[in-house]
């Protein structure tokens, strides 16, 4: 029983932070250099990071970027 004294009690925003995190790298991965609107998907990469770093973000800011990262992948699919 010792080992599951010492975990840490994850919060709902630890969850939803290390989610977003996942989404990030995912992203990383998977959008080449050259696609088309990949300077506005690294633009809101860099604009999460940012939010994440913070210790009291809210989730509405995170809906918020959600929703950028939509308006981006809209507008890329738009242009194409």
């Amino acid at each position: 029983m010792p080992k599951e004294a010492a975990r840490k009690v994850q919060t709902d925003i630890d969850v939803k932070r290390k989610a977003v995190k996942l989404v990030i790298v995912h992203l990383k991965r998977k959008i080449p250099k050259e696609f088309l609107g990949s300077d506005h998907v690294y633009s809101w990469i860099t604009g999460i990071e940012k939010l994440l770093e913070k210790r009291d973000f809210s989730v509405i800011e995170i809906i918020e970027m959600r929703k950028g990262l939509n308006d981006v992948i809209e507008r890329t699919l738009d242009e194409e």
